[in-house]
């Protein structure tokens, strides 16, 4: 046995040992499941910068797999030169501990340890000996997190090595045929992205509206229409947009998302797309970390994040995620806190059998609920500051929120595997708030107010079981995916509607706390159940077709009554939709190593529960979206582009109420076409880059009433960019420091009869490594103090959900890792 390195700091040593359940005191680079030494001579892309030794060991482990175990004097003062390229896992060791004095020896079958370098008699130093002296403890099973080539954590890139969004196992982004964004956990941390608003309004094409009110919640749209959601690939009706509560990003690895119509695995959604939210798995060598905000307005955000493995075989890992936020907010009367905890634990059942399960729990308090301001009956905005709040500060939400995630992943032989999984949200909440209710009236001011309670429960439950793997064809070998699916959400939304104030003025609103109890009760549940199925053909060399299907059963129920009174579920036979076919075709040709071309076609299928003026059931929306586009990675994988033109056509939308009646009728055809570039990851070494730019257009293009005119949903801007770059210097006298800037950009905004203009905002970020183990940054958004409306209601603009953006802030980070 070799001995034991020794532990920095004292009470990191005392926590690993209360957390891993031993009490040895051994410091390992932090990293992902190691590899066997069998395999150390496959290449691997290595991209470490010159910097001092021990944080480029970290980064070594995290890119090979490796372990590789020192004390602390034996590396502190020493650095290296890095290195850039494919090497064999040993060979780029040697490379990194050239001139250092050191070499290296194999302790276990993926454990290397550091010590000096044997001296020859005429004081030149020699290579040691490359020898393995027993077993590891790291857990050897191929389903764990090193094996996913998708996470990003420990990568320490903008660009993703692949996603899940699109086919349930990592896919190279290159071999997708539709437009994917990744925001990265380098990403998330780098830019301090802590709630799913602040980073989806970085994501290339994403438009974030909607309400600042976290209980009825934002709206999120691509392409014009609303994102649907995943998480960890598994779809979930309705949880994504208003009054879905979500968890604080601290607990994710990364965020997908998926543009255009994803009606293969998600069944019934919107054409916008899907985003997918995956969760920070464990890994099998000790890792904490932790992180500490304070900014403009009181905004303090902290996180702390410890993984490791719980059994000295490594075959069960543990990983737990503490997070809270405690904040003001640039406009008046309002204060939110939330706090987080996130824990799964994975074991390997058999070297081929994974079981993983996790829970989440979050509570959200927010007093002084914002809804936006109202614009004046001709379309004018107000002219009032930005930190103007004209809702009352008596309104206030209150919502718990919890999840249960178990998966099971079965390797069969070959690349063959089955996966099943399951999953359970709810959330409960309780609201009192108050919000505009007409336009202003431009000669008095005088505008309405409608009060409301809301005691709300929302439940989802989602299970999916798919199989994936490869066979031999006519000389070939194809790819294929088969799966089902089943998805509910239910909600129950018990409410009383408060005395509505009927002219008050908005620069002096009297608008008093309504105390009544809930009145109504209302329930929803929505049931969907698909298989589904995809091969991947390879047809020729470097040519893949993709051609997939899934057939969809679709129900809706409601429930109505009066509060109290437990309402009965009857059936919606409107929308109920049997043997409903999404079929779905692309094709993917390698031009090169490193570029691809591709075309897709994509299906729509989104059931209307609303009832024609004659009486029939309203024909569900339907539609198709054709994508062609390139993509290709550079520099060993560290930089992703990609470039797409699309349209997308949609008809028989649930449109107004005719004659002023309760029904609805269907508004015809609209197509949408557009175009997007983006860059991802990093051009050179040092240099993080993240860039998107997308062109929209949208009218009628059949339609008895409008037809020829511009179709605005979400309230989508036709351009919008978004750019987010840092740069690390590695030497000379700036050595340790970093300095980063983003913008954002949109053409104007228009939401009949209300009209923004567009507008840019920068924001720039300086950063200061204090050792191996501390980071410093202090961010700057909207340098300029740009006044500007970032974002509308997708409804009745005129009548609320016109929001300022913020006004310049600061933000104050310390990150730490070991």
């Amino acid at each position: 046995m070799h001995a034991a390195p020794l532990c920095r700091l004292p009470f990191l040593c005392a926590l690993r040992a209360l957390v891993l359940g031993t009490s040895a005191l051994t410091l390992v680079v932090a990293g992902t499941t190691p590899a066997h030494a069998q395999s150390a001579v496959a290449t691997t892309s290595f991209n470490i910068r010159a910097q001092p030794l021990l944080s480029a060991l970290q980064q070594f482990t995290e890119q090979s797999g490796i372990q590789v175990g020192y004390t602390t004097a034996l590396g502190d003062g020493i650095r290296t030169q890095g290195i850039s390229g494919s090497y064999s896992p040993t060979e780029a060791l040697s490379r990194l501990l050239s001139g250092t004095g050191l070499t290296y020896r194999f302790t276990g079958p993926n454990a290397i340890t550091l010590e000096p370098a044997p001296t020859a008699e005429a004081g030149a130093v020699q290579l040691g000996p490359v020898r393995v002296e027993g077993q590891g403890q790291s857990s050897s099973n191929p389903l764990n997190a090193a094996s996913d080539p998708a996470i990003s954590e420990g990568t320490h890139s903008y660009a993703a090595r692949a996603a899940t969004v699109a086919g349930k196992t990592p896919t190279p982004l290159k071999e997708i045929p539709q437009s994917v964004s990744v925001l990265t956990r380098q990403r998330l941390d780098d830019q301090n992205l802590f709630t799913i608003e602040d980073a989806l309004r970085y994501v290339p094409g994403v438009t974030v509206g909607g309400s600042a009110n976290p209980y009825l919640g934002a709206t999120y749209y691509a392409r014009g229409y609303a994102l649907t959601t995943e998480q960890d690939g598994i779809p979930s009706s309705s949880s994504l947009n208003l009054g879905s509560p979500q968890f604080d990003l601290a607990m994710y690895d990364r965020i997908e998302v998926l543009k255009g119509s994803a009606g293969l695995l998600q069944g019934s959604g919107a054409p916008g797309g899907v985003v997918n939210f995956v969760r920070k798995r464990p890994l099998d060598s000790f890792q904490a970390s932790g992180d500490f905000s304070v900014g403009s307005w009181n905004d303090f955000h902290a996180d702390v994040d410890v993984t490791g493995p719980l059994n000295a075989a490594g075959t069960v890992r543990g990983r737990a995620v503490l997070a809270g936020t405690n904040q003001d907010f640039y406009y008046d009367n309002s204060h939110a806190r939330s706090g987080m905890a996130y824990g799964i634990i994975e074991a390997d059942l058999t070297p081929d059998t994974l079981l993983s399960l996790s829970g989440t729990i979050q509570r959200d308090v927010h007093h002084g609920i914002f809804q936006g301001l109202p614009a004046y009956t001709d379309g004018s905005l107000l002219n009032v500051s930005r930190s103007y709040n004209p809702d009352p500060d008596w309104s206030f939400m209150k919502q718990t929120t919890k999840e249960v995630f178990g998966a099971l992943t079965q390797k069969l032989g070959g690349d063959w595997q089955v996966k099943a999984s399951l999953r359970y949200r709810e959330s409960s909440g309780d609201a009192r708030y108050a919000s505009t209710d007409s336009g202003v009236d431009p000669e008095t001011d005088i505008v309405d107010y409608f009060t409301s309670v809301d005691f709300t429960r929302f439940r989802w439950f989602a299970a999916d079981v798919n199989a994936t793997g490869s066979f031999e064809l006519f000389g070939r070998t194809h790819q294929i995916l088969v799966g089902a699916n089943y998805d509910q959400a239910n909600t129950m939304d018990q409410y009383g509607n408060g005395p509505d104030i009927i002219g008050t003025n908005i620069f002096d609103p009297v608008v008093p706390n309504p105390h009544d109890d809930p009145t109504g009760d209302y329930r929803t549940k929505i049931e969907q159940f698909g298989v589904y199925g995809q091969i991947k053909a390879n047809l020729a060399d470097g040519l893949n077709l993709l051609l997939g299907g899934r057939v969809t059963h679709y129900r809706t129920s409601y429930a109505s009554g009066n509060y109290g009174d437990a309402p009965v579920y009857v059936s919606e036979p409107l929308s109920n939709v049997d043997h409903k076919l999404t079929p779905y075709a692309g094709l993917v040709y390698d031009v090169t190593r490193t570029v691809s071309l591709y075309a897709s076609f994509s299906d729509i299928f989104i059931p209307n529960a609303v009832e024609t003026q004659a009486g029939g059931a309203l024909p569900p929306e339907t539609g198709h979206q054709y994508e062609v586009g390139v993509k290709s990675t550079q520099f060993d994988g560290k930089l992703n582009l990609s470039a797409a033109l699309f349209d997308l056509k949609d008809r028989n939308r649930a449109y107004n109420y005719p004659s002023g009646t309760a029904f609805y009728i269907a508004s015809g055809e609209v197509e949408t076409k557009g175009a997007e570039v983006e860059i991802s990851g990093s051009p050179m070494p040092g240099w993080d880059l993240s860039a998107g730019y997308t062109y929209l257009h949208s009218k009628y293009v059949k339609d008895a009433t409008y037809q020829g005119q511009p179709f605005n949903a979400g309230a989508t801007p036709h351009q919008n960019f978004k750019l987010w770059t840092k740069y690390r210097f590695a030497a000379g006298p700036l050595n340790r420091l970093s300095i980063g800037g983003g913008a954002l950009g949109t053409s104007s905004l228009y939401n009949d009869p209300v009209r923004v203009p567009g507008y840019v905002i920068f924001s720039g970020q300086l950063g200061y490594d204090v050792n191996d183990h501390w980071q410093a940054s202090l961010t700057i958004n909207n340098i300029g103090d740009r006044r500007y409306i970032r974002t509308q209601s997708s409804g009745t603009a005129i009548w609320s959900g016109n929001y300022y953006g913020k006004p310049r802030s600061v933000m104050f980070s310390v990150r730490t890792k070991w």
